[in-house]
């Protein structure tokens, strides 16, 4: 590790390499998750281009200091494309029907629950489940 990415530990004095846990006091009854895709300022604005992977069932207690429960996957909107030439796109749960609708500009269709997961996902919705 680059000696400009380590921080002095306030015990022993030496350069170590840091880490932070982050927890979230109160869990809503829908989570949002945006992941930050855009890099860079003005004209040098970029795509970051990391592929993303998400479960269909998130447990917030390892994430949240007071709340507890399951929440489930319900929406996720994706980004395709650069800057310049984007397109996005949504795969949303019909929780009457159990069924994924993913939806573009140019169609919407019926796809199983792989159709909510891609590597191109910019923002994740999940709800608390009731069981």
């Amino acid at each position: 590790i680059p000696e400009q990415q380590r921080v002095k530990c306030k015990s022993c004095k030496k350069l170590v390499r840091a880490y932070r846990t982050v927890a979230v006091d109160f869990c809503p009854e829908v989570l949002i998750i945006p992941f930050k895709r855009f890099g860079g300022m003005g004209a040098l604005t970029s795509f970051v281009q990391s592929s993303i992977t998400y479960p269909d069932e998130l447990d917030v207690a390892s994430y949240s200091s007071s709340s507890t429960g399951i929440y489930k996957l319900v929406a996720v909107i994706f980004h395709q494309g650069m800057i310049d030439n984007k397109k996005y796109s949504c795969a949303c749960l019909d929780q009457k029907t159990g069924q994924w609708i993913y939806i573009s500009k140019d169609k919407s269709l019926i796809v199983d629950s792989s159709g909510a997961h891609s590597g191109d996902a910019l923002v994740l919705f999940y709800q608390k489940s009731s069981r």
